[in-house]
C-alpha cells in the first residue's frame, strides 16, 4: 500500500515536469527543480535537492536547440533520485540510473511523436483547418498535450513500481538497430517540414536563395542567425541597385479589429509554444493554438480566409518559445491588415512568418538557453549542492522574472511594428517588395536549417586494402550535406506530387529502421 501511495505522488512529480512545455517553458521540468520535489514527496528533501545538483551538472549542456531532443531529465532525474534516497546511496549513484532511464524514456517519447504525434495528431489538425475550425485545432493540440503528459507520466509510474532492474533490462533488448533506425528517421523527418515551408513561399524569382542558404552552412558553417544577416545585405543590395523601395506612403488609419485583450490572449495562448512538438513541423501546433482564436475573430464571417490562416500557422515553426511573442505580434499586424484589405497579399504572412523565426531563433536560444540558463544554474547548483532550498528557488527566479516581461514587451513591440507599417501602405507595390524580401530570407535561413539540422550520412566502406575509404568522405568531398540536400528534394519531389505528409512520414521511419538493419546507414 505504501508502495502505491508513493507511485502516485511519483507519477503527480513527472506530470508537474512533463507540463513545463506547456506553461511557458519554464524550466522547472529541469533536475535541479524535479530532483527535491521528489525529495520532498519521499520525505528526504535534502537528498533530493544534492542529487538535483550532481544531476543538473551532468545534464547542463542538454536543452532542446532546433531538432535536437536532450534526454528526457523528468524521468532520469524521479528514478535516480528516489534510487538514492531510498538506498541511502550517495547523490553521484544517481546518474548511473538517471541516464539509461533518460535514453530509454527519450526513445519511447519520440517513437510517440513519430508515430502518434504526427500521423495522428497533427493530421488531425490539418483537417480541422482545412475545414475553418479554429476550435478543433485548438481541441486537438489541448488532446495532445494532455497525451503526452499522461503516457509519459504513465511510464515513470510504473518504471518507478517495478525498480530499476526492470528497466535495465528493457533498455538492454531493444534490437540495437532498431534503435539507430529512429535515430536515423528523426534526423530525416525534418525535411518534411522544410519542404512543406519552401513550397510555400518559393518562386522561380527567389529560388536560388534557398541554395545560397544551404552552401553558406554547408561549405562554411555559418550559423542561422549568420545566414540571415547576410540574406537581408543581399536584398538590401539588390533594392538599391533595383530602386525597388520607392513607394509612396500615407497616414490613413485602418479600422482596427484587434484589441488589448486580443493580443493579451496571444500572449497567454504563447506559453504552449512547445506544448505538443514533433519531428515533422516542431512547433507548428503552438503556433497554430497561439494564433486560433485572433484567426477565429478577424475571419469569423470568411470561411475560406480562416481556413488558409488556420493551414499557414500549421506549418513549420522553430523558434524561442521565450522570444516568439515579437513574431505573433507581427504576424497579428499582418492577419488584421489582411482582414481589413482585400488587396492585401496574404502569402507575404508567411513569408515573413518563414523569415524571421530563424534570426529570432537564434538570438533566443543564445540568451535564454545558453545565457540566463547557464548563470541561473551555476548559482542555483552552489546553493543546491550544499542542500539549500533557495538553490532551485533561485534557478526559476533567474530565469523566469526576466523572460515574463520580456515575452509580454516583445508581443506588443511585434505587433505595432507591424501596426505601425500596415497602416502607412498607400502603393500595393510595396507589398511585393515586402514579399520579396521576406522569401529571399525565408528561403536562405530554411536552406541554412536543411544543411545544419537534417542528418543522413552512409557509413559504408569502399574500396579495398589500403585504399578503403569510408563512402561519406566522398560523397563530403563533392559537396558537404550532399545528402540532406538530397533528402529535401525528395521530400518537395513528394510533396509536389501531392504525396501525403502521414504516408512520407511513416515510409520514413520503415525506410531507416530497414536501412539500419541491413548496415547501409
Amino acid at each position: 500500500m505504501e508502495l502505491l501511495f508513493e507511485t502516485l505522488l511519483i507519477t503527480l512529480v513527472a506530470a508537474f515536469g512533463f507540463s513545463h512545455d506547456g506553461v511557458g517553458s519554464t524550466m522547472w521540468n529541469r533536475p535541479i527543480v524535479i530532483a527535491p520535489l521528489v525529495g520532498l514527496v519521499l520525505g528526504d528533501l535534502r537528498t533530493g535537492i544534492m542529487t538535483g545538483a550532481t544531476l543538473e551538472l551532468i545534464w547542463l549542456g542538454a536543452f532542446p536547440i532546433g531538432a535536437s531532443c536532450p534526454p528526457e531529465m523528468v524521468s532520469g532525474a524521479i528514478i535516480g533520485t528516489s534510487f538514492v534516497i531510498k538506498s541511502g546511496a550517495d547523490p553521484s549513484a544517481a546518474v548511473a540510473l538517471a541516464v539509461p532511464v533518460a535514453t530509454l524514456v527519450l526513445m519511447i517519447k519520440n517513437g510517440l511523436r513519430v508515430l502518434i504525434t504526427s500521423p495522428v495528431i497533427c493530421a488531425h489538425a490539418d483537417k480541422c483547418a482545412a475545414a475553418g475550425d479554429a476550435k478543433g485545432v485548438e481541441r486537438t493540440e489541448q488532446l495532445g498535450w494532455v497525451f503526452e503528459i499522461t503516457s509519459l507520466s504513465a511510464i515513470v509510474a510504473i518504471s518507478y513500481y517495478l525498480g530499476a532492474p526492470f528497466i535495465q533490462d528493457i533498455v538492454a533488448s531493444i534490437p540495437p538497430f532498431i534503435n539507430h533506425g529512429l535515430q536515423i528517421a528523426t534526423g530525416i523527418i525534418p525535411a518534411i517540414g522544410f519542404a512543406m515551408l519552401v513550397k510555400m513561399i518559393i518562386t522561380k524569382d527567389v529560388a536560388a536563395f534557398f541554395f545560397g542558404g544551404f552552401l553558406l552552412s554547408a561549405y562554411l558553417k555559418v550559423p542561422v542567425f549568420g545566414v540571415a544577416l547576410m540574406a537581408c545585405v543581399i536584398v538590401s543590395v539588390i533594392l538599391t541597385i533595383t530602386k525597388n523601395t520607392n513607394v509612396v506612403l500615407k497616414e490613413d488609419i485602418i479600422d482596427d479589429k484587434l484589441d488589448k485583450k486580443d493580443l493579451m490572449g496571444v500572449f497567454w495562448r504563447s506559453w504552449r509554444q512547445d506544448a505538443v512538438w514533433n519531428f515533422e513541423r516542431q512547433q507548428n501546433l503552438g503556433s497554430a493554438y497561439t494564433m486560433s482564436r485572433l484567426v477565429g475573430k478577424l475571419y469569423k464571417d470568411d470561411k475560406e480566409k480562416r481556413a488558409r490562416a488556420l493551414q499557414r500557422h500549421l506549418d513549420f515553426m522553430a523558434i524561442t518559445p521565450h522570444l516568439s511573442t515579437l513574431l505573433y505580434g507581427i504576424l497579428a499586424a499582418m492577419e488584421e491588415e489582411n482582414a481589413n484589405n482585400s488587396d492585401f497579399d496574404e502569402t507575404s504572412i508567411s513569408a515573413v512568418r518563414a523569415s524571421l523565426m530563424g534570426p529570432i531563433a537564434g538570438v533566443g536560444d543564445s540568451l535564454i538557453w545558453g545565457t540566463l540558463r547557464i548563470i541561473a544554474a551555476g548559482i542555483a547548483i552552489s546553493f543546491s549542492a550544499g542542500g539549500s532550498i533557495l538553490g532551485p528557488i533561485l534557478f526559476l527566479l533567474i530565469i523566469n522574472l526576466p523572460s515574463i516581461p520580456l515575452r509580454y514587451v516583445c508581443l506588443f513591440k511585434g505587433y505595432e511594428m507591424g501596426t505601425n507599417f500596415f497602416k502607412k501602405i498607400q502603393d500595393s507595390g510595396i507589398m511585393d517588395t515586402v514579399t520579396y524580401v521576406a522569401s529571399t530570407v525565408g528561403l536562405m535561413v530554411i536552406g541554412c536549417m536543411t544543411a545544419s539540422l537534417v542528418s543522413f550520412e552512409i557509413p559504408l566502406m569502399v574500396g579495398s586494402g589500403d585504399f578503403v575509404q569510408p563512402l561519406q568522405s566522398y560523397l563530403d568531398q563533392i559537396m558537404p550535406a550532399l545528402l540532406p540536400l538530397g533528402v529535401f528534394g525528395v521530400m518537395y519531389f513528394l510533396l509536389g506530387k501531392k504525396v501525403k505528409t502521414t504516408t512520407i512520414l511513416l515510409g520514413t521511419i520503415v525506410l531507416s529502421i530497414v536501412l539500419s538493419y541491413f548496415g547501409i546507414v
